[in-house]
């Protein structure tokens, strides 16, 4: 059974972010393939390489799951051909969420997020991060999420994975939700 990551997952972008920090008269070399520095789990992100990281791959239903995404290599084109003060960033991500004991896809959706920006200095690197809930409806069980990061102005692209398990929650989950719940 599919599920539209609108809708069931209740995905919602708690933080989608391009760091604009300055490169000082440094640029990146443009011949850089795009790459996914890190991808991670974490508690919570404050800035590019500014995270918690989260220990373990495990979720109860009910935890939300943040994944920091972390890139190099991304193309900057001049904004303007006649100028090198500004340059267009366009980075996409899609998603797919499976389970691979049952051979099947829970979630997909291609472009879920987008970042596209015009920024005043080369970028060596840049960053986004997105959570989701994992609701009642989910199956206990170990899943596999890809992620695709496509660079639409180079054409390139890169696809990694990240295993977890989820399991109904313990009294001791059921404690930690409340008091997250209560802190928001």
């Amino acid at each position: 059974m599919r599920k539209c990551i609108w809708a069931n997952l209740l995905f919602s972008a708690l933080l989608l972010s391009v760091t604009l920090c300055r490169a000082q008269a440094v640029f990146a070399a443009p011949a850089d393939a795009l790459n996914m520095t890190r991808l991670l789990f974490v508690d919570d992100v404050a800035g590019l390489s500014q995270y918690t990281p989260k220990q373990g791959a495990r979720f109860a239903i009910g935890d939300i799951c943040t994944i920091y995404v972390e890139t190099a290599g991304f193309t900057l084109q001049p904004a303007r051909p006649d100028s090198e003060d500004e340059f267009d960033l366009d980075l996409a991500l899609d998603i797919a969420i499976t389970m691979p004991q049952h051979g099947r896809t829970i979630a997909s959706e291609q472009d879920f997020n987008t970042v596209k920006s015009t920024v005043r200095s080369k970028l060596p690197a840049t960053f986004m991060a997105f959570s989701f809930a994992f609701e009642g409806d989910w199956d206990p069980g170990d899943y596999v999420i890809e992620l695709t990061l496509r660079d639409n102005l180079s054409g390139q692209s890169v696809t990694r994975e990240m295993a977890y398990q989820l399991e109904e929650p313990t009294e001791a989950d059921r404690a930690r939700q409340a008091e997250e719940n209560t802190a928001r």
